[in-house]
């Protein structure tokens, strides 16, 4: 009798244990080199309040492949909070107002229990608790799907149901080119989408209000992942442009212009609706594609003349095939009050023109006495002229000897752009990657690691 209820008994345990395991390997998701995806997603950081790059859970990811896909779709129809417990380091602060602030947005509650006290007493650290929204989750997946790319084709179908939910309009100079998911992660904290239960919209003295606008919501994160997947995904993206609501509409054409010259066979369609009255992103998305400028550069050049168009900024994807707009970008860039788009246009449309014309006002204002606004616009429009790297590099340089923060930040992420070509900054470079103040060192350390990592 006793054997038989020890028996029975050890099946119940070895069956709990079992399901125990099934329900986590579930839950974790797939495993690569003895991590599971949970683990490797939490390389990224817990959410957009502590994002940061990850080339080794970008590999995980690559290496996963398909197999990911199941679990980031649950990731993007999370519905629950969850709690993450941290140790975090105890600052001690010997000035007045004797308040330490992590972040703007803090979102940690301390934990007292008898273990969480006995460690706050004897050790640097104390225990904190955060509660955990779903649209954390839903921004693990929008990271991940970012880096799967192409191998998360199988989603499309269950993609395509959620970016056809028109629950936010979505604008896309908001999300520039979606290479930059650390930009992408300020403007997620500063939305209303991402608040854990802890945070406040005022988040102190030294912080501006988090928008109550929403930003990046699930059918957003769906369509961002479409375009990741690229040109599998194009069929399901054309039937979405098909659709008269206009939020869906912008939607497609934003996956389309990820894509980029991937999104070719939907050209025909974006010309179309380009030339309506209500273009949406059309016209911005067919420069970003960048290709039949024979069927594109006539459309834009009779948009030219419409300043909020974006057709600037798409002639100049087009270089020298957009040289009958030059003389008119010029005149624009000539007023009084320079048009900088005209003249950052002209720099990949003609050298000639650049070197002759554009270039030598730009670095007269770029002279001019510090704080004055057309100086700082100068500067920014040099640093993001790719094809005249001789003449701009050293005027970037000049502005890291700046006293000004935004000058030298500026002129940072421009040598960075530049890549090897600014291997003659790395010195410079690399003494402000240690400066005391993080919108200096950060931009220099990715300019650094651009630069050696171009060599």
């Amino acid at each position: 009798m006793r054997l038989k209820r020890f028996s029975l008994l050890t099946r119940i345990i070895v069956g709990c244990l079992v399901a125990g395991a099934v329900a986590f390997y579930w839950w974790a998701g797939p495993w690569y080199h003895g991590r599971t995806l949970n683990s490797w997603l939490l390389e990224y950081g817990e959410g957009p309040r502590n994002y940061r790059e990850s080339p080794k859970a970008d590999e995980a990811l690559r290496h996963i492949g398909a197999a990911a896909v199941p679990h980031l779709l649950s990731l993007l129809h999370s519905t629950n909070f969850h709690t993450n417990y941290h140790l975090i380091r105890k600052v001690t602060v010997t000035s007045p107002p004797f308040v330490t602030w992590s972040n703007h947005y803090q979102a940690d509650y301390s934990v007292h229990t008898p273990l969480a006290d006995w460690i706050g007493k004897r050790t640097p650290f104390r225990v904190t608790r955060m509660i955990v929204p779903p649209s954390w989750d839903h921004w693990k997946a929008f990271v991940a799907f970012q880096s799967l790319g192409p191998a998360g084709k199988s989603a499309i179908p269950e993609l395509l149901k959620l970016a056809n939910n028109p629950t936010t309009t979505l604008n896309w100079r908001r999300f520039g080119d979606f290479n930059d998911l650390e930009e992408i992660a300020k403007s997620a904290m500063n939305s209303g989408s991402y608040v854990a239960p802890s945070e406040s919209n005022s988040p102190g003295f030294d912080g501006p209000a988090r928008s109550l606008n929403l930003y990046l919501v699930d059918g957003e994160i769906a369509m961002t992942a479409l375009g990741a997947i690229g040109a599998d995904a194009i069929p399901a993206l054309l039937e979405m442009l098909a659709d008269p609501n206009p939020v869906l509409q912008v939607r497609a054409q934003t996956a389309l212009g990820m894509m980029g010259a991937a999104a070719e066979p939907a050209i025909p369609v974006l010309i179309q609706m380009a030339e309506t009255e209500v273009p949406g992103q059309a016209i911005y998305v067919l420069g970003r594609i960048g290709k039949r400028p024979d069927l594109v550069v006539p459309v834009l050049l009779k948009k030219l003349k419409n300043p909020d168009s974006g057709a600037v900024q798409a002639l100049s994807r087009f270089g020298r095939f957009s040289m009958e707009a030059a003389p008119y970008l010029l005149e624009r860039f000539k007023q009084p009050h320079h048009d900088y788009l005209a003249g950052v246009a002209l720099g990949h449309i003609s050298h000639e023109i650049t070197e002759k014309e554009v270039i030598p006002i730009l670095i007269e204002e770029f002279h001019k006495p510090k704080n004055n606004l057309e100086r700082m616009n100068s500067l920014t429009s040099l640093s993001v002229m790719d094809e005249e790297a001789e003449l701009v590099i050293p005027i970037l340089m000049e502005a890291l000897e700046d006293s000004d923060i935004h000058s030298k930040e500026i002129a940072l992420q421009g040598l960075g752009r530049f890549g090897q070509k600014a291997k003659v900054a790395l010195d410079k470079v690399g003494i402000l990657a240690g400066h005391t103040n993080e919108m200096v060192s950060v931009p220099a350390q990715k300019a650094l690691r651009k630069i050696k990592s171009a060599r």
